[in-house]
């Protein structure tokens, strides 16, 4: 008698977590890793608006195939259910039997800053897996960029790069373009440069202006992204130019010199050489 109830609870026991040990799910690879079951919440990190989310997953769908107990199903689409997507949204299903799905969410570059769902649903169209409709979560912010510049004072030669190194600081889960941009000197307009960050990562690429005004100016690096002018960085430095050795013994050749007669045939001979050899270089 025992014996017949053990064996009852066992097989009681045994029916009731089966189901949960063949739970189908799908495999969340990027811009996070989870493992989203149906009904599950997957929060997906902070995007920018405007921004591209790239959502990777894998094709395993933890339950066996159907009429093949010893397989593991795969599932074949990886789609958003569309009446979820938030309003403005574009998105991009996986595409159908791909290997490593990657689904892309755009988010509107109009959405205010907040928090968003939307619904991503796995379809297995031949081998039986059971449903998962998970829920993905998005804090929408315009505050996912940093820049820096260094050296925080540049002093140059006139005419002569000045060289900085600007730092990117992407915070948020999509990785994004910006274009650069510097104000402040005379002919700052014609320097831009587009650099592209990769999610969650930082970048340094180095900027060349050139002055050619003998002054020191205030300047300002600004970094605005391609996906909405709503994200946005400043980073200021200074730029100094001086008139060089060069510039000015051959400046020296012009006008009257104001030396001692012992002095002149040196300061003369020298503007000489150096009207000589800029002549040279302009041909």
């Amino acid at each position: 008698m025992a014996h017949s109830r053990i064996l009852f609870q066992f097989l009681f026991l045994a029916a009731l977590f089966a189901p949960m040990a063949f739970a189908a799910y799908i495999e969340i690879t990027a811009p996070v890793a989870a493992r989203a079951y149906d009904g599950t919440i997957v929060d997906f990190g902070a995007v920018g608006p405007g921004q591209s989310l790239e959502i990777s997953a894998s094709e395993q769908s933890g339950d066996p195939a159907y009429g093949n107990p010893g397989v593991i199903a795969v599932w074949d689409q990886l789609n958003f259910v569309p009446e979820s997507v938030p309003k403005g949204w574009v998105f991009e299903n996986g595409k159908t039997y791909e290997r490593n799905f990657h689904a892309f969410l755009i988010v509107s570059p109009q959405a205010a800053d907040g928090d968003y769902t939307f619904q991503m649903k796995p379809v297995d169209e031949y081998e039986g897996s059971g449903k998962v409709v998970f829920t993905g979560k998005v804090r929408v912010s315009h505050e996912v960029f940093g820049l820096s510049v260094s050296p925080s004072q540049a002093t140059v030669a006139v005419g002569t790069p000045a060289l900085y190194t600007l730092e990117f600081d992407n915070k948020a889960m999509a990785t994004d373009t910006y274009n650069v941009t510097v104000s402040g000197f005379p002919g700052a307009a014609k320097y831009s440069k587009k650099v592209t960050v990769v999610r969650q990562s930082k970048a340094t690429t180095p900027f060349e202006v050139v002055s050619n005004e003998q002054a020191t100016y205030p300047i300002t690096f600004t970094a605005v992204s391609l996906s909405s002018n709503r994200i946005s960085a400043n980073a200021t430095a200074s730029i100094t130019s001086k008139a060089s050795l060069f510039e000015d013994v051959q400046s020296a050749g012009y006008g009257l010199l104001l030396f001692s007669n012992s002095q002149q045939a040196v300061v003369g001979f020298l503007a000489f050489a150096a009207n000589a050899y800029g002549s040279l270089m302009a041909k």
